[in-house]
């Protein structure tokens, strides 16, 4: 496999992050941490990095074998390994930072209070589509992020509110 970054394993030493063959790679400079010792614990965190990497990966394999595709933590997983430039890692990329809250259809029912079909309906919409879902998988595994959601279901609230508003 062809990496775009350094193989590892990488080390650290002095807070220089070193290559196999000894070269530099980066310096961890102290000036953002609270402490020269924190500094040097971000460098080992740094050097690890190959290696927390390849370890990410074989453990994504193992949940999307193992029917764990929607729980949350393999979510944060996959978008990790995008933030990392990874881009040869197993199951559909996400399209989202690992900042944003996923929601599954039945939480999207009960944040509406709309059934299923409503839901999906409204997504046709042409004049204020419900915001669309991200398939996850071919298992029909679909997330909605909550932030969008909010935003859709706060310009309804606010459209109904001045349509029936006296004037």
């Amino acid at each position: 496999m062809s990496t775009a970054y350094t193989p590892g394993p990488w080390r650290c030493d002095r807070r220089s992050i070193l290559s196999p063959a000894g070269l530099c790679l980066a310096e961890v400079f102290s000036g953002g941490a609270d402490s020269l010792e924190q500094a040097d614990m971000n460098g080992h965190l740094i050097a690890s990095a190959p290696d927390l990497l390849a370890a990410l990966r074989d453990l994504l394999a193992d949940a999307l074998h193992s029917g764990m595709e929607g729980r949350p933590a393999v979510l944060q997983a996959r978008a990790a390994l995008l933030i990392a430039g990874s881009g040869d890692h197993p199951g559909p990329r996400p399209s989202a930072p690992l900042s944003r809250q996923w929601l599954r259809l039945p939480d999207v029912c009960a944040l509406t209070t709309a059934g299923k079909s409503w839901i999906f309906d409204r997504m046709k919409d042409k004049t204020d589509p419900f915001p669309a879902g991200i398939r996850l998988s071919s298992s029909r595994l679909t997330v909605w992020d909550a932030q969008q959601v909010s935003a859709w279901m706060a310009r309804r609230t606010a459209a109904a509110a001045t349509a029936t508003a006296p004037d």
